[in-house]
């Protein structure tokens, strides 16, 4: 008997086991805002285009940090040649085969071009900067994006809750009032305009849910993924509501052109543009370089003179020797002039020793002083600086947009609020005067249309309140945003 209890225990266990890990297998995820924040800066193509950009801008930055350096190159060749020929060493026409080879070690640096490296060198950096700036800018807008689809996501979920709440509701007095004209205590055309009230509603409801589908397919587009099989947590918009927005346009102000990568992009663009008409600014000045090479070379066909020890081994000379001047007179020369001469053999030259012997050291200043360029550097150099002009004229054009921006969503908000505020009474008011055409209609001394009419109303208040909550809600992040403070819901 235990042993059945046993195995019915662990075989209850297992089903249950599986039901759960079925049950988690086929439950959809639930996203908060920053699960679906993180899932579009993820996915989303412009930000990988902007971060390759911003990555190439930094190896551009690291690529021209190069031209500071000099160039070093070594070179060698190798050559054979047959028949007639020009020994490479000697310049003597030989006829013979000849193997040579020849190796160089050359390196050239910029020691003064106008400061353009250097300059060129902080433009690029600057640029680089400011790739990271429009990186950062492509994240904040697919972040507003988001948010504002998240939100409008919101919105319809509650509109489609308090749709389906009404239909309960209608549904209920429609039951209630089928048993009163059963018992023939109310007309059937009351009945007939409840039943048209409830077909309403449930029209209400069904474009409340496609308006769910429609938005939660805008916000999965957003966050770049395949499916709409996806919930969103509902937080309480009550109290998200409690805690008020800085409604002080300065402050708000200050704090955007802070933390704000517009304001950054922009500024790191001018300071870009000032190195590049610095740089432009170079090309009026002498370019001074220098170059350094050591060179060597081989050839088989060169050989080395080596004197030969006549000591022992030398030549026999005569006991006397004679010559004849120009006038014919013959006089007697010392043998002792021609003991120390010396002879001369050809030998080889080991391929080694010739590279050693034959190595050439050079160094050279080069100087190079613009003249005339057809007027290529003054043009590029009004360039830059018209380039610089439309940089700052960017940076004040930014900072405006961004005040207008912040007072614009400020205005917004209060706007929102007063419609709230208003929503709010008018749908205490449709509810009290609700209650009174029903008491009223229980009565009958009121008509089924007029508590119909009072219900439509109630209705149309009531998703009227819903979107005005959410719209405040989305213009209180907005100005979170511009502070700095991460979108929370």
């Amino acid at each position: 008997m235990d042993r059945r209890i046993i195995r019915s225990a662990a075989l209850i266990a297992a089903l249950l086991v599986c039901l759960a890990q079925t049950w988690g297998q086929n439950a959809r995820p639930v996203y908060t805002i920053q699960d679906c924040i993180d899932i579009a800066l993820k996915n989303n193509v412009d930000i990988k285009n902007a971060q390759a950009n911003s990555e190439g801008a930094r190896l551009a930055s690291k690529n021209f940090f190069g031209q500071r350096l000099p160039t070093v190159s070594l070179n060698g060749t190798q050559a054979f040649n047959a028949g007639y020929t020009i020994d490479p060493f000697t310049n003597q026409f030989i006829n013979q085969n000849i193997r040579s080879n020849n190796f160089s070690l050359f390196s050239q640096v910029v020691l003064f071009q106008g400061n353009s490296i250097n300059n060129n060198t902080n433009r690029l950096r600057a640029a680089a900067r400011g790739a990271d700036y429009n990186f950062a800018v492509t994240r904040n807008q697919v972040t507003l994006d988001v948010a504002q689809f998240y939100t409008a996501l919101l919105t319809a979920y509650k509109v489609e809750s308090a749709t389906a709440a009404r239909l309960q509701r209608v549904r209920t007095d429609r039951d209630r009032l089928r048993i009163r004209v059963e018992a023939q205590a109310a007309a059937k055309s009351d009945l007939a305009d409840l039943d048209a009230q409830v077909a309403t509603e449930e029209l209400n409801l069904s474009r409340a849910q496609g308006d769910i589908v429609r938005q939660k397919l805008l916000l999965a587009q957003r966050m770049l993924i395949p499916t709409t099989d996806f919930d969103i947590a509902i937080p309480q918009i009550e109290n998200l509501l409690a805690e008020p927005a800085d409604t002080n346009v300065e402050r708000v102000y200050a704090s955007a052109l802070e933390i704000l990568p517009e304001v950054k992009l922009a500024n790191t663009n001018v300071e870009a543009a000032q190195y590049a008409e610095k740089a432009a600014r170079g090309f009026f000045y002498p370019t001074i370089t220098a170059q350094g090479s050591i060179v060597t070379g081989y050839s088989s066909a060169r050989t080395k003179v080596v004197p030969v020890n006549n000591t022992g081994g030398g030549p026999v000379l005569p006991s006397a020797i004679y010559l004849r001047d120009t006038a014919g007179q013959v006089f007697q020369v010392p043998t002792a002039l021609f003991q120390n001469q010396r002879t001369f053999n050809s030998v080889d030259y080991p391929f080694r020793n010739q590279l050693n012997d034959n190595i050439n050291r050079g160094l050279t200043l080069q100087a190079s002083i613009p003249i005339l360029n057809r007027f290529t550097a003054k043009t590029n150099t009004d360039n830059a600086r018209i380039q610089r002009i439309q940089a700052q004229n960017e940076v004040q054009r930014t900072r405006q947009n961004i005040y207008n921006a912040v007072a614009l969503a400020i205005t917004e908000y209060k706007i929102a609020l007063a419609n709230l505020k208003s929503a709010d009474n008018q749908l205490k008011s449709l509810n009290i005067s609700l209650q009174a055409a029903k008491t009223r209609y229980d009565a009958g001394a009121g008509s089924s249309f007029d508590l119909l009419a009072q219900q439509s109303l109630l209705a149309a208040s009531q998703a009227n309140l819903v979107q005005t909550q959410f719209n405040v809600l989305f213009r209180k992040l907005v100005i979170d945003f511009y502070q700095g403070r991460p979108l929370k819901l």
